[in-house]
């Protein structure tokens, strides 16, 4: 039995890792900021979860206390352009540091891999290399695995292309779509990680993986359509820009544009693998493009567990509001009685968002649209489910922090505000009756954040009451349609 820590758990890699190591004979340690955020998506309870934060050194030392192995699987490309490279560098100092101390035994690192050398690499590259770098300049051996892109149901570059392919029968493209990439499905990439543990390697092994054949974009966007039964049509222009690419994707697929614009940078080199030491070290034999193309397809029909947005990177997308002062609350309440149990109340409100929507959906839409503009979520990201909740998980551009079952539900806003918000549920419940408070509550900072909520003060008698007169009406409809 290894006695193993897994960062970055609440995350899409992190996340399936877990799943699957939990069903081996391993002792496993989680690390989390919001440990509720991890506890409420794990599948099997033998794991011990420890709040710590790769950013704040002290938290670490607890959490590494007694581990063998220690996967890395943290990165911040959340995070403002300027720092996030700062970032990744010093959490990456902080962890190897502690494990050093510890006595951690191996530190398994997956970054990406580029065919780019030097100052050739992006920014977002260069940092992810950067950080194997780091984690091997302490005692602890390292072993990095450097994957071109992974195709996985919920992974962002597999969200990318289906939303692209899915929508636009005729696409102009920049010339980054003639880029080779040797994709390699996600149950690839757990089944090296998972390997790694019992490797026994060198002081730093740089492990490139990918699957079994290189391909471009253009044309990886071309089988997909393939399968699915679809004729499109790509057109490659030069003209467009990383800059213009990251809007553009930002309008048309979940990508938001501060994260499409690195994730662009990215892939303005080739993917592919110039060292094949992996097939010589592990056992882990990698499926076609096609082939993972096709299980890709095939589960994203079901109900997704895992996301890549699921997570918000380290000092990313969430804002923190560290040392920020706010002016006096502002708050919308709106208040029903609905002749109906809090169950089924309950349960039309924890439907809100992705395809069920909210209110006045063209507002909404507006809205997510400078969103996406100024930087922010967008409304994309939709549902990880389509009736159930959990803490931690995104609905469109909110997050949910707290619910109780038939009791209460709070969002807080991940869009571009000039202050802090949040869209609360309460409900109280008495015979076949339930009185519903809905509050709409927001900490402006400065005088930008006061003439934001008085301009969007007068759509509150709109959108708010209309939406609590739907929860209203579908929630009678569907308690009559319970006893009939």
């Amino acid at each position: 039995m290894v006695k193993i820590l897994i960062t970055g758990a609440t995350g899409y890699i992190g996340g399936l890792l877990l799943d699957r190591l939990t069903k081996k004979d391993h002792q496993l340690r989680a690390i989390a900021r919001h440990p509720e955020n991890l506890a409420s998506k794990l599948t099997q309870q033998n794991v011990e979860i420890v709040q710590a934060d790769v950013t704040e050194i002290d938290s670490l030392k607890a959490a590494l206390e007694g581990i063998e192995v220690a996967f890395y699987l943290v990165h911040s490309m959340g995070a403002k352009t300027g720092s996030f490279e700062e970032i990744d560098r010093m959490a990456a100092d902080n962890f190897a540091k502690v494990c050093e101390e510890k006595g951690v035994k191996k530190i398994i690192y997956l970054g990406g891999l580029s065919t780019a050398k030097g100052n050739e690499l992006s920014l977002h590259m260069r940092s992810r290399q950067e950080v194997g770098k780091v984690l091997s300049s302490y005692k602890t051996p390292v072993i990095e695995f450097r994957s071109s892109i992974i195709l996985g149901a919920g992974s962002l570059s597999y969200d990318l292309m289906r939303a692209l392919v899915d929508k636009l029968p005729i696409m102009v493209t920049p010339i980054w779509v003639n880029k080779l990439v040797q994709p390699i499905h996600v149950e690839d990439v757990l089944g090296y990680l998972q390997e790694a543990i019992l490797f026994d390697g060198g002081q730093h092994d740089v492990v490139e993986i990918g699957g079994v054949e290189t391909v471009s974009y253009k044309n990886l966007m071309l089988e997909y359509a393939k399968q699915q039964g679809l004729k499109r049509y790509i057109f490659v222009l030069p003209v467009l820009t990383p800059a213009l690419s990251s809007m553009w994707l930002g309008l048309v697929t979940p990508i938001y544009k501060r994260i499409g614009r690195k994730l662009i940078e990215s892939i303005m080199s080739d993917s592919v693998v110039t060292e094949p030491n992996a097939a010589k070290a592990f056992s882990v034999k990698p499926k076609s493009y096609q082939e993972a193309i096709r299980i890709c397809i095939e589960n994203s029909k079901k109900e997704l567990v895992r996301r890549w947005y699921d997570a918000v990177s380290a000092k990313g997308l969430s804002r923190t509001f560290e040392n920020v002062t706010f002016r006096k609350e502002k708050n919308w309440i709106t208040e029903r009685v609905i002749n109906a149990p809090a169950n089924v109340v309950f349960a039309f409100i924890k439907t809100l968002g992705g395809h069920v929507g909210w209110y006045a959906e063209w507002l909404w839409k507006i809205r997510a649209a400078l969103d996406i503009l100024a930087g922010g979520v967008g409304f994309r990201r939709g549902r990880v489910h389509p009736t159930e909740l959990r803490v931690g998980d995104p609905v469109d551009f909110w997050r949910v922090i707290e619910l109780k079952e038939n009791e209460l539900l709070t969002l807080k806003a991940e869009m571009k505000l000039p202050g802090r918000a949040y869209l609360q549920f309460t409900l109280s419940s008495k015979d076949s009756q339930t009185d519903i408070v809905m509050k709409s509550s927001f900490d402006p900072i400065g005088i930008l954040g006061e003439v934001y909520w008085y301009l969007m003060w007068p759509f509150h008698f709109f959108i708010f009451d209309g939406l609590l007169n739907r929860v209203k009406k579908e929630s009678e409809k569907n308690a009559k349609t319970s006893k009939s």
